[in-house]
């Protein structure tokens, strides 16, 4: 390809200069040279328009990156040199950084629960210290990059994540350490951990379980308290037997507020005791009025209605009312579920009860038996239906139908009651109604029917269950001879109860959010906005108001977000929080109202004395070296003298069309140039 280009170019040249009579007066000298420019340019343009590649080699060199790593948590500020940490040492540190940047690349971060790149002194804020994040975000950044060593200023206290001896090197680079902080172990009690239920039901006690760690106090008595907006409403004592004890405590409280609560564990402070930060902890329980209203009613007495009424009892979300048909004068409408036993009756039919119950789509429990008017029940929204009726009753024994898809129940359970006995029912066809599930199936003898017994029925709008039969006082019964308890029973009752009572939420404004944030959390809120079509729309505006229990208030508006809206605030004050959120759809306002809390972080205050054992640990596993900031001064030198710190040179061979070498074009221009030049200085164009 190149000779046939430069043989091209000669021939063009040749035909150009050759016998050409306006060039006679040109000493030969000169035709030679003109020749030979024409013959290059020629044959080069030939040559590019064949799109030619060039191979060469590039070089790289990347110098050592010292990377320096500062703690920025707030257990550095809490020893006796916290003065000099926040002034001497961050001077210190600047000057090493200066010392170690003549010859090395120096990259330096700040790392607490979060990493970022340093653009001024640490403030020793954070309230969270992982290492995991530390070296996980370093694995990152420099993968594949020539790190000469780190450089870890810490107390080597961390109380999130994983221990750093466990996690991977980086590149296997050295690590040196910086141990700041204090080892030494004063006297201290602090509260290692609470542990409670994030919420209650209002009247219903809750458990709270305490665990303390006690140091270097032998013979003290740590004494405690629970309080509620600064009243007591617990306490204890203990003494300290060992050096360093674990003591537990526990006990239940009552939730008596509604609300989001805060409850404060105080430890008096012990004599000598110089850290008491973490002598006090905040907890928070949402306290719900979760109690559902439950009619229980019924066409004549009956021992069933006492059976189920103390299994609703017993749970303490639900409130119970019996009352007999006959006496039954108010409205349904407070009602989340009614419980109808035999009603409709042959002798009652109750049409305005049964009308205003389904035009209010209040859940219904229809219990059917010999009293139990047939023909108008078929006409409710009953999970089952049935024909042919006869005033003859059947023995029927329930068998559990495992397909069963609403809600599960245990093998325990379950072999209770293959043992209960039978209920009576009417003689008559039973089968499923539409948009139904079979519970239990009817067993009559020995011979196990697929006719069902006990069936759920929800068409989106309105929850019913239907029961054929009477006899469930014998099932608490033989449960309590049993079991000595009548626990299976009753969570039977509550399992048909709980899933007939919840309601699905039809509202068209629904905000989303926790119950709870921690102080470093960004608060995140969610929100959906539905047309009257229950149709997902976000052309509405979204207000919020957030106010603190001190009474100032904090306000804000939603973003859009596809079909939905979201909030996210970076930060508010600690403390409890109500808020109320507005919108509007086709004129009509809605308000939207709930509650949340911002805890404390408390962790970096529960644990002051420094972990140098670990960063010694840290460095001679990586082959670094441990100082102190007395001394630090001498890490610049340690790192000069570790041979295996050197610049790494890359070598990359490389694939270019010619016709990209901008340098082409100027040898071209000054080719031509000159020809020209030489031309028409003798006379010629």
């Amino acid at each position: 390809m190149f000779i046939g280009c430069l043989l091209l170019g000669v021939l063009y040249a040749f035909a150009l200069y050759y016998r050409n009579q306006k060039l006679n007066e040109f000493s030969l000298g000169l035709k030679r040279t003109l020749f030979l420019i024409r013959a290059v340019l020629a044959s080069a343009l030939a040559l590019l328009l064949m799109a030619p590649l060039l191979k060469y080699q590039s070089k790289r060199v990347e110098k050592p990156i010292i990377v320096i790593a500062q703690d920025n948590s707030e257990s550095i500020l809490l020893t006796k040199d916290s003065l000099a940490y926040k002034t001497e040492f961050n001077r210190e540190l600047n000057e090493l950084k200066s010392e170690l940047a003549r010859d090395y690349d120096v990259d330096h971060y700040l790392f607490d629960e979060e990493f970022q790149r340093v653009d001024s002194n640490a403030n020793y804020l954070g309230k969270i210290t992982a290492f995991d994040q530390l070296f996980e975000n370093l694995e990152e950044r420099y993968v594949n990059r020539n790190v000469g060593a780190v450089i870890l200023a810490s107390d080597g206290i961390y109380n999130q994540g994983m221990n750093p001896l466990y996690l991977s090197d980086l590149n296997q680079a050295p690590i040196y350490t910086i141990a700041l902080g204090d080892t030494t172990a004063y006297k201290d009690i602090r509260i290692n951990e609470i542990r409670n239920n994030d919420i209650a039901y209002l009247g219903n006690f809750f458990p709270v379980e305490m665990e303390l760690l006690a140091e270097e106090l032998v013979g003290e008595e740590v004494k405690l308290r629970l309080e509620r907006k600064g009243k007591t409403i617990w306490t204890a004592q203990k003494r300290i037997d060992e050096k360093n004890q674990i003591i537990e405590f526990s006990t239940k409280v009552e939730a008596k507020h509604l609300g989001v609560q805060q409850y404060d564990l105080i430890i008096e402070p012990i004599d000598e005791e110089r850290n008491t930060l973490n002598n006090q902890l905040s907890f928070y329980i949402d306290v719900l009025d979760g109690r559902q209203k439950v009619l229980l009613l019924a066409q004549s007495p009956h021992p069933d209605l006492a059976a189920i009424q103390a299994a609703i009892k017993n749970n303490k979300n639900y409130e119970v009312e019996t009352v007999l048909l006959k006496d039954w004068k108010d409205k349904i409408d407070p009602y989340d579920l009614v419980i109808l036993h035999q009603v409709p009756a042959l002798r009652n039919q109750a049409s305005g009860l049964l009308q205003a119950i389904a035009e209010a789509n209040i859940s219904t429990w229809y219990i059917l038996a010999s009293q139990s008017d047939f023909n108008v029940y078929n006409e409710q929204f009953g999970a089952i239906s049935s024909s042919a009726i006869q005033s003859n009753t059947n023995e029927i024994l329930p068998v559990f139908n495992s397909a069963f898809p609403l809600f599960t129940f245990s093998e325990e359970q379950l072999n209770t009651i293959k043992e209960y006995p039978p209920l009576t029912a009417p003689f008559a066809k039973y089968r499923l109604s539409d948009q139904s599930y079979s519970f239990f199936n009817q067993k009559i003898g020995s011979v196990a029917t697929q006719s069902p017994l006990l069936a759920f029925r929800d068409n989106g709008s309105r929850k019913t269950a239907t029961l054929v039969g009477e006899g469930l006082w014998k099932w608490r019964i033989l449960n309590y001879a049993e079991k000595g308890n009548h626990q299976h029973f009753d969570e039977l009752i509550s399992k048909i109860v709980q899933f007939l009572a919840l309601k699905a939420d039809k509202s068209l404004f629904r905000l989303n959010h926790k119950k709870q944030f921690l102080e470093n959390e960004v608060i995140k809120f969610e929100a959906e906005v539905y047309n009257e079509s229950y149709e997902l729309i976000n052309e509405s505006i979204i207000d919020v108001t957030f106010k603190h229990e001190s009474g100032e208030e904090f306000n804000y508006q939603f973003s859009r977000s596809n079909k939905a809206y979201f909030l996210n605030v970076a930060s508010l004050p600690i403390g409890n929080y109500s808020y109320e959120a507005t919108t509007e759809v086709n004129t009509k306002k809605l308000v939207e109202k709930g509650e949340f809390s911002i805890l404390e972080l408390q962790l970096e205050a529960a644990q002051t004395v420094a972990n140098h054992q670990l960063l010694y640990q840290l460095s001679e596993k990586s082959e670094g070296a441990l100082f102190y900031p007395s001394n630090m001064n001498q890490i610049a030198n340690e790192i000069n003298q570790n041979q295996n710190i050197v610049a790494v040179t890359y070598y990359q061979e490389k694939l270019e069309d010619i016709i990209k070498f901008k340098w082409l074009f100027f040898i071209f221009l000054t080719l031509i140039s000159l020809e020209w030049f030489l031309r028409k200085r003798n006379g010629a164009y």
